[in-house]
C-alpha cells in the first residue's frame, strides 16, 4: 500500500526582493489542514504528514530559505518514494524564464543571480521516483506558466494564477490558499465528505471568479482521481445503501423513480423535537415511531441533495399535506450504485 508524503514550502523573506507576509502561515495552515482526515473528529486518521521536515517555512528561527535548502527538502521527500503519493505546496515569489517557472529561494536575485527550482526539475525528479502520484500546488505569481508543460500521468499541477497573472494576497494570506482551506475544510467535498484535486479546483475556480486578475489553472494526466482529504459527509455510506432493494435488504425505494406517499403521522411532533423543529432531523430517532423515523431517514437524504418534493413544496407542508417525494437525479444515481452493491 503506497504512503503519503508531503512538503510544504512558504517564503516570506527574500534578500533582494519585496518581502511577502502570509507565505510562511499559508504553508502551516495547510500543513495542518492536510495532516488528518476529519470525517471522525473523535478519532481523525492520519492523512498527509505535516511533522519535522514536512515543513519547510521562514520564521525566527528560520529568515531564509535558500536554494540549497529547498533542494534537499525535496530530495528527502523522495527519497525511497517509489509507488508512494507525494504532495508538494510552495507559497512564495515566483518567476518566468528562460528555463521555465522558477521558485524562487531567499537568495535570489532577478537582476544577477537566480536561485530556486525550476517547476520543470521538479517533474522531472518526481518522474524518476516513480512516485504513483504527485499533486503540486503553487501559490505564486505566474504559476500557470507550470501548466504549460507535459505531466506524467497521475500529476496534478493546481495553479493560484495565469501565466501572465499576480497572485494577490489579502489581510496578510494568499487569495488563493485561502480558498483552498476552505474547500478543504468541506466546501470541495462530495456527498461521502471526499475531496479530490479535481472538486477542489472547481471550488476554488468558483470563489476566484469574482476577483478581477486572478484565474487558477490546473493541469492533470489523471488515471486513479486520488482522494486528497476527507471530511464528514453530507449523507452516511449506510443511509446511501438503504436506498435502493438489494440481496440482504428491501431498500426505501423500489426503482429509482418510486414515488412515496408522505402523511401528517410521518412528522414528529413538537413535543417530540429538541429543539422544536420538525423540518429537521430528530436527534433520537430510536424515540420516533416507525413513520417518524422513516421521514428522519428522508430529511437526511433532503439535506444531502438526494431527494426532492413532488411539486416542489417544503418537506413538512408535503407532509402535512399527504404529498409525494421521489428521488432527484443526484439519487437515483445513488440509487443505481446500491442497487448493484457498487457503495
Amino acid at each position: 500500500m503506497s504512503e503519503r508524503r508531503a512538503l510544504y514550502v512558504g517564503i516570506d523573506t527574500y534578500q533582494h526582493q519585496r518581502p511577502l507576509t502570509g507565505c510562511a502561515k499559508d504553508a502551516k495552515a495547510m500543513a495542518r489542514t492536510l495532516c488528518y482526515d476529519t470525517f471522525d473528529p473523535e478519532n481523525p486518521p492520519a492523512n498527509w504528514p505535516a511533522t519535522g521536515r514536512a515543513i519547510l517555512a521562514t520564521g525566527a528561527k528560520t529568515p531564509h530559505i535558500t536554494a540549497k535548502a529547498l533542494s534537499g527538502r525535496i530530495t528527502n521527500l523522495l527519497r525511497s518514494a517509489v509507488g508512494d503519493d507525494v504532495l508538494f505546496y510552495f507559497a512564495g515569489h515566483a518567476h518566468p524564464t528562460a528555463s521555465g517557472l522558477l521558485l524562487a529561494t531567499s537568495e535570489d536575485n532577478p537582476d544577477q543571480v537566480r536561485a530556486g527550482v525550476y517547476v520543470d526539475e521538479l517533474l522531472t525528479l518526481f518522474a524518476c521516483a516513480q512516485v504513483n502520484s504527485a499533486t503540486i500546488i503553487l501559490d505564486c505569481c505566474h504559476a500557470g506558466l507550470a501548466a504549460t508543460t507535459n505531466v506524467e500521468r497521475n500529476v496534478v499541477i493546481m495553479a493560484g494564477a495565469a501565466a501572465d497573472q499576480e497572485a494577490s494576497e489579502f489581510s496578510g494570506r494568499g487569495q488563493f490558499t485561502r480558498f483552498l482551506l476552505d474547500g478543504l475544510a468541506g466546501g470541495a467535498a462530495d456527498i461521502l465528505g471526499r475531496i479530490t484535486a479535481l472538486s477542489l479546483y472547481s471550488y476554488v475556480a468558483g470563489m476566484l471568479n469574482y476577483l478581477v486578475g486572478q484565474e487558477p489553472i490546473i493541469k492533470a494526466n489523471i488515471e486513479d482521481l486520488l482522494v486528497l482529504k476527507r471530511v464528514k459527509g453530507k449523507v452516511s455510506l449506510r443511509d446511501l445503501r438503504r436506498l435502493a432493494p438489494r440481496d440482504d435488504q428491501a431498500g426505501r425505494f423500489s426503482t429509482r423513480d418510486t414515488r412515496i406517499k408522505l402523511t401528517p403521522d410521518h412528522e414528529a411532533t413538537a413535543e417530540q423535537s429538541s429543539p422544536p423543529l420538525r423540518s429537521r432531523p430528530h436527534p433520537a430517532p430510536a424515540q420516533l415511531t416507525e413513520l417518524q423515523q422513516d421521514m428522519d431517514y428522508y430529511k437526511r437524504l433532503r439535506n444531502a441533495g438526494l431527494l426532492e418534493t413532488v411539486g416542489g413544496d417544503d418537506l413538512f407542508w408535503t407532509c402535512l399535506a399527504g404529498g409525494q417525494i421521489l428521488l432527484n437525479p443526484l439519487g437515483q444515481y445513488y440509487w443505481e450504485l446500491a442497487h448493484r452493491g457498487w457503495i
